[in-house]
Formats: C-alpha cells, structure tokens, sequence
C-alpha cells in the first residue's frame, strides 16, 4: 500500500486576491442576494405575524357581536311575549269600555227620551233621536206621561 501524504499548503494571497478582483462583482451580488432574502423573509414574517394578530382580534369581535346578538335575541323574543299580553289585555279593556258605553249610552238615550216626553215629543220623535225601538218609546211615552197627570 502507497501512502500519499497531502499537506496543505497556504494559498498565495496575490491568487485570491486576483480571484476576489475578478469576482467581485459576482461576490457582491450574492452578497446583495443573501441580504435581500434575508429581509423579505423578515418582512414576510411581520407580515404574517401582523395577519394572525388582526385575526384574534377579528375573532374576538366576531365572539362579541355573536353573543350581542343573542342577547338581543332572547331580549325580543322576551319583548314578543310581552307585547302579546300587552294586546290582549288592551283588547280586554277595549271590550269592556265598549261594554259600558253600551250601557252608559243607553242610559243617556233613555235619559234624553224622557226629557223629551217632558217636552211633549211623540213616539216616532223618540225613536228617530234617541236610538231606541219603538216599544221602549211607547213605554216611556206611557210612563212618564201617566206620571205628569198624576
């Protein structure tokens, strides 16, 4: 077996300078090359961590709007209710305001009737002005005049 020895030897610094001068140019556009990644790469990770922090707040107001919404949700089905009882006891005291003008009308129409009676008015004069039939004006008529002879 041959052994062969290799020893280093140094590089003569005029070579790499010629090699330096005549790739400088090559040298420093890999250099410009290697910076220019390096700072997209920097740019790109600002960018992205700039994206994923305008996400979580998205997120979050999207989460708050989401559980506004609810609440508004429950609140008008809560109001929903409400205005139904609201109608229904509007219509309840509507049907009982009808029920006494009913009554307080008739009343005044009989009120008015005999005032009438008083005056001398006939049965057709009674039943044309005050809205009653033709039976309550002759009994009117009989009653309250029967009470002004007697």
């Amino acid at each position: 077996m041959k052994t062969t020895s290799t020893s280093m030897t140094m590089p003569d610094p005029a070579l790499i300078a010629a090699y330096l001068a005549d790739n400088a140019n090559a040298l420093l556009i890999g250099i410009g090359a290697v910076i220019g990644c390096a700072g997209l790469a920097f740019l790109a990770f600002i960018y992205v961590r700039r994206q994923r922090r305008r996400e979580a707040a998205a997120a979050a107001a999207l989460g708050a709007l989401q559980s506004d919404i609810g609440a508004m949700c429950a609140s008008i089905a809560g109001f929903g209710e409400r205005l139904v009882r609201i109608e229904q006891q509007v219509r309840s005291v509507s049907e009982r305001q009808d029920q006494v003008e009913l009554r307080s009308g008739g009343e005044r129409s009989y009120s008015h009737a005999i005032r009438m009676v008083h005056k001398g008015a006939d049965v057709d004069e009674l039943v044309t002005n005050c809205g009653i039939n033709r039976g309550e004006a002759e009994l009117l008529l009989r009653v309250h005049r029967a009470a002004q002879v007697g």
